[in-house]
C-alpha cells in the first residue's frame, strides 16, 4: 500500500488532490451509467462507449507529466462492461463467456503491461501463493458464497445437465470458461489493475473505490439484495489482496461461486435448462 499518499491527507499537493477528485468523479460516472441502464440498457451501452473514449483520450493527455493508472484502470472495466452486451446465445453459453471474457482479460493484462512493463510482473506477483493457509481459507469461502449468490440471483440462464456423464465436453467447457474468465478474468480487473492502481491516488480508500466499482457492475441484475452481496464479497476479496498480496485464492473462490450459481446449484435444483 502507498503510504506516502493516503486519502485525504493534508500534505498531499494540490494538485494530486484535483487529480484524485476527477478520478473521483470517473468512477461515480461508472456508477451512474450502470444506474441509468436500469431506464434502458442502451444507455449502459452508449455511457461506457463514451466513458472508454473519454479516460483514453485523458489518460493520454495527462501522460505528459504524471501518471494517472486509474483512468486505464476504468477504461478496461468499461470495456468488459460494453462487451456483456454480446447478444446471449440460447444453445451455447460457453461462446458467450468467451466472446466476453477473452476480450476482457486481454484487455486487462495489457494494460497491466502499459502500467507495469514487460513481462506482466503484476500478473504473476498476483498469483504467487503467499500465505497458503490464508489462500486456502479464501478459496474454501467459495463454496457457501455460491451457495448465498444463488439463493439471492436466481439467474434466469442456467446451465444444467440431467446426465452430466453424457456431456463432458460440455460440462468442461462451461466450468473452465467461468473459471477462467469470471474467476481468474475479474479478480485481475477488479483486484490487480482497478484496486491496485487506485491505490496510488486514494491510498487505503482503494478498496471503497473497487469495490464500489465491481458492485456498479452487477446492477443490471436488478437485485438490490444481490448488488449489496457482490459489494460485501468486493470488499472481501480487496481485503485479501490488500493482506496478503495474492489473488489466488480469491480467483478459485470466484470461480466456485460463478460456477455454483450458472451450473452446480441449477443442476441439483433440477431446474429447466432455459
Amino acid at each position: 500500500m502507498n503510504a506516502t499518499r493516503p486519502w485525504l491527507q493534508a500534505t498531499r499537493p494540490p494538485a494530486q488532490e484535483a487529480r484524485s477528485l476527477v478520478e473521483l468523479l470517473y468512477v461515480a460516472a461508472f456508477v451512474g451509467v450502470e444506474l441509468l441502464g436500469l431506464i434502458d440498457p442502451l444507455i449502459t451501452a452508449f455511457g461506457h462507449a463514451i466513458l472508454i473514449v473519454a479516460l483514453i483520450n485523458h489518460y493520454v493527455l495527462t501522460q505528459r507529466d504524471h501518471r494517472e493508472p486509474v483512468l486505464i484502470a476504468l477504461a478496461v472495466a468499461c470495456v468488459y462492461r460494453l462487451l456483456a452486451f454480446t447478444p446471449l446465445p440460447t444453445i451455447d453459453f460457453t461462446n458467450h463467456l468467451v466472446l466476453v471474457g477473452a476480450p476482457m482479460l486481454l484487455a486487462t493484462v495489457l494494460a497491466l503491461r502499459l502500467l507495469h512493463g514487460p513481462g506482466v510482473r503484476a500478473v504473476g506477483e498476483a498469483l504467487r501463493p503467499k500465505m497458503l493457509h490464508w489462500q486456502l481459507l479464501v478459496a474454501a469461502s467459495g463454496v457457501p458464497l455460491s451457495f448465498a449468490a444463488y439463493e439471492l440471483l436466481k439467474p434466469g440462464f442456467v446451465v444444467t445437465f440431467s446426465r452430466p456423464a453424457q456431456h463432458p465436453a460440455a460440462v468442461a467447457g462451461v466450468v473452465i470458461a467461468l473459471a477462467a474468465f469470471s474467476g481468474l478474468g475479474e479478480e485481475l480487473l477488479f483486484r490487480v489493475l482497478l484496486h491496485g492502481e487506485a491505490r496510488t491516488s486514494f491510498g487505503p480508500a482503494a478498496l471503497y473505490v473497487s469495490s464500489a466499482v465491481f458492485g456498479a457492475a452487477y446492477v443490471g441484475t436488478r437485485s438490490v439484495p444481490f448488488v449489496l452481496f457482490v459489494v460485501a464479497v468486493g470488499a472481501f476479496f480487496g481485503w485479501c489482496y490488500e493482506r496478503t498480496g495474492s489473488i489466488l485464492g480469491s480467483a478459485v473462490a470466484h470461480s466456485l461461486i460463478s460456477i455454483g450459481v450458472f451450473v452446480v446449484w441449477p443442476s441439483v435444483g433440477h431446474i429447466p435448462h432455459l
